[in-house]
């Protein structure tokens, strides 16, 4: 299918050097729309990640918690496979979850260790 739409110069300008993955960067983009429900469903570090903080874990659960091993593994494979760029489309999206899993997690396990403000 073939779509014609217009957009600004400085977008196109970006978008000329990433021609052949257009149609990727455009499917990505839609996904992240549902990006939770889209992440829950390709990840299974996100169903871990979400199924340990419906249990509402204590601070000190939070700091400690680490994903499965299973999860670790499929973290390398998606690494390895990422350096001999031959990961597939939904192989990137699993990957770029779980960078934002663990970005988020390493920032939650930082909020945890603060000390709390003071009661006024």
């Amino acid at each position: 299918m073939q779509v014609t739409i217009e957009i600004p110069d400085a977008l196109a300008r970006k978008l000329e050097t990433e021609r052949e993955r257009l149609a990727e960067i455009l499917e990505l983009g839609l996904a992240e729309r549902n990006w939770l429900e889209h992440e829950i469903e390709n990840c299974a570090l996100a169903e871990e990640m979400v199924s340990f903080l419906a249990r509402r874990p204590t601070p000190e659960d939070i700091v400690a918690f680490r994903p499965s091993e299973a999860a670790v593994a499929r973290g390398r494979e998606l690494l390895e496979k990422n350096r001999e760029n031959s990961l597939t489309v939904e192989e990137r999206r699993e990957l770029e979850s779980m960078a934002r899993l663990n970005r988020f997690f390493m920032e939650l396990k930082a909020r945890v260790r603060r000390p709390a403000p003071p009661a006024s």
